[in-house]
């Protein structure tokens, strides 16, 4: 073969490779393609990490009402924001147990309440506006937003301020 017929193979090698690039364009149907979704309408989403364990998870409640809730590795609750049963917002945090230990809520009417709990999951303390019951005489009183509550292992009151029962 001399340079002139190898010259000539290899512009017609590269001619033709540009024609059939060209015709496959045209002749073969595109990939298709997914359209981004305005919205997307679903009962959850559950978010896994790389080894498959739940990480998180966006829920409608059995009521409607919709919370996030993120897990630990062991895959107990951790954290839980959204709205309870009766439809009020929360905040909650939970220990390693699965035990709630904090509990950042608006109660009835709208009043904010803060309380810190044991191991157990017994109220130790309440910062903000709760409604307070006595037992033998079955009284419910409101505390204002600015009390303060802290509660013996006997779950009795122990310190309160201010004492809406003398005042």
């Amino acid at each position: 073969m001399t340079k002139r017929q190898f010259g000539t193979l290899v512009v017609l090698v590269m001619i033709s490779g540009l024609v059939g690039g060209a015709l496959a364009g045209r002749l073969l149907p595109a990939p298709a393609r997914a359209d981004s979704p305005k919205s997307i309408t679903a009962g959850a989403f559950y978010l896994a990490g790389e080894d498959g364990r739940l990480q998180a998870a966006l829920l409608g409640g059995p009521g409607g009402e919709p919370s996030l809730v993120f897990f630990d590795q062991a895959g107990k609750v951790s954290t839980f924001v959204g709205r309870r049963s009766d439809g009020r917002p929360a905040l909650m945090l939970y220990d390693q147990a699965g035990v709630i230990r904090t509990l950042l809520a608006l109660e009835a009417e709208g009043h904010p309440s803060f309380s810190l709990y044991d191991d157990k999951g017994d109220v130790r303390a309440i910062l903000g506006s709760v409604s307070t019951e006595t037992r033998s005489m079955g009284v419910k009183r409101r505390r204002p937003e600015g009390s303060l509550m802290l509660f013996a292992d006997t779950g009795r009151i122990s310190f309160e301020e201010p004492d809406v029962w003398t005042k």
